[in-house]
């Protein structure tokens, strides 16, 4: 998949919507989102949710159980909840 990740902001399923910081409208592609979880690299996004994956990087701010980026809320679903909060403090990210 050629994408550019650096400018990627998060990854939403559907047909897996690609979000871009520089475009306005999302990328489409027909890869399951499992498939691009498994291709990005790890250190730089996270599954937060059955529905998304997201630029670590691009996290403006964490309120509760949801994250801001770009102007977006995107839900940290309860699944994912603990892996996100034990990333966050080993890491201390934002």
């Amino acid at each position: 998949m050629i994408c550019r990740f650096k400018s990627s902001s998060h990854f939403q399923k559907d047909y897996v919507k690609i979000y871009l910081t520089t475009e306005q409208r999302p990328v489409l592609t027909l890869m399951t989102l499992k498939k691009l979880e498994e291709e990005l690299p790890k250190n730089n996004f996270m599954r937060v949710h059955r529905s998304y994956i997201v630029a670590l990087d691009k996290i403006e701010r964490i309120e509760r159980n949801q994250l801001i980026i770009n102007n977006q809320r995107i839900n940290i679903s309860e699944a994912y909840r603990d892996h996100f909060r034990k990333f966050m403090d080993d890491n201390q990210f934002l």
